[in-house]
C-alpha cells in the first residue's frame, strides 16, 4: 500500500492507521463488522500476519472488539442522543462561529472517490466542491473545517463571501432550505494536514464534529468536518425539566476564549 510522506511507518502502522480513519471518519459505524481478514490483505497488498497485527493495535486502543472465530467490530462508544429544533441548531453554528476571523485556506472542485460519492449519494461521479477555512479568535486557530458539497450547490457559493459568512447562510439567500442535520460529536487525534493549521502536535487531541445536511427535498447539500483545538474550545450544557411537558430545556454554551452561546429547547429522548 501507498505511504504517506513523513515519518517512516511500518506496514502494520498504516493498516492501522487507514482503518482508524474509516472508523473516526464513521465510515466503520460503531457495532458494525470490520471487512475480513482476507478482506484486508486483498484492499491493502499486505500479509495475514501485517493484518493480524494491526487489529491487534486496534483493539489494544480500545477501537476495535475481537472473538474467536468471528469478525473484528468497532467498538461501542458511550452514547448520548439528543433531538434538537433546527433553527437551534444553526443558531449554535453561528454561535461557534460569532467573533472568529476566517481564512479560506482550499476552495477547489474535485472527484469524489467511492467513499465520498457514497457518503452524498451521488448517482455518478460528479465534481464536488470542497471549501477548507480556517478560523481564529484573537489570532489564535481555534477552529478548522472541511465541506464537501454537490455540484448544484457548489455553483452557487462565491469564494469572497465565505470569508465573511457561513454556507448555511448562503444557501439561504438562494432559497435552499435546510431541514435535518445528521451529527457526531468526537474526541479523536489530530492528522497531520490539520495539525499544521491549528499549530498543535500530530496525533494531539482534538473535539471535532461531523454533520451532514439535507434540504427540503432530501437532498445531501453539505458533509462537514469542524476540527476544534482541544484547548480553545469548551462545550457547557445545563438541563432543566419544564413542568407540566415532556421536553428538557438545554441552555449551552461552546466557548473560544468566552466566545458564544447558545440556548436550545430539545425533545426528551
Amino acid at each position: 500500500m501507498a505511504q504517506k510522506s513523513g515519518k517512516q511507518t511500518t506496514l502494520y502502522q498504516q493498516v492501522q492507521a487507514a482503518i482508524a480513519d474509516m472508523i473516526e471518519s464513521h465510515r466503520l459505524k460503531p457495532g458494525e463488522a470490520l471487512p475480513s481478514e482476507k478482506e484486508l490483505e486483498n484492499k491493502y497488498g499486505v500479509s495475514r500476519i501485517t493484518v493480524r497485527r494491526a487489529l491487534e493495535e486496534l483493539e489494544r486502543s480500545g477501537r476495535v472488539v475481537r472473538s474467536k472465530g468471528k469478525s473484528a467490530r468497532v467498538a461501542q462508544p458511550f452514547q448520548a442522543h439528543a433531538r434538537t429544533r433546527l433553527d437551534d441548531d444553526f443558531m449554535m453554528m453561528l454561535d461557534l462561529v460569532r467573533g472568529t476571523q476566517a481564512q479560506i485556506l482550499l476552495f477547489e472542485w474535485q472527484l469524489p472517490d467511492e467513499e465520498l460519492q457514497n457518503l452524498l449519494e451521488l448517482e455518478t461521479r460528479e465534481p464536488v466542491l470542497r471549501v477548507d477555512r480556517l478560523r481564529k479568535a484573537n489570532g489564535r486557530p481555534t477552529l478548522h473545517t472541511t465541506a464537501y458539497v454537490p455540484a448544484s450547490i457548489g455553483v452557487k457559493f462565491d469564494r469572497a463571501e465565505l470569508a465573511n459568512s457561513t454556507m448555511i447562510e448562503q444557501l439561504a439567500q438562494t432559497g435552499i432550505i435546510p431541514i435535518q442535520v445528521d451529527q457526531y460529536m468526537s474526541a479523536v487525534p489530530c492528522k497531520e494536514e490539520i495539525a499544521a493549521h491549528l499549530e498543535v502536535e500530530v496525533n494531539s487531541p482534538i473535539f471535532q464534529i461531523q454533520r451532514l445536511v439535507r434540504s427540503d427535498t432530501d437532498q445531501i447539500i453539505q458533509s462537514l468536518v469542524i476540527s476544534f483545538r482541544g484547548d480553545s474550545f469548551t462545550y457547557h450544557l445545563s438541563a432543566m425539566f419544564k413542568q407540566d411537558s415532556e421536553e428538557v430545556e438545554f441552555a449551552s454554551k461552546p466557548v473560544f476564549d468566552q466566545i458564544g452561546s447558545m440556548h436550545s429547547s430539545l425533545a426528551k429522548d
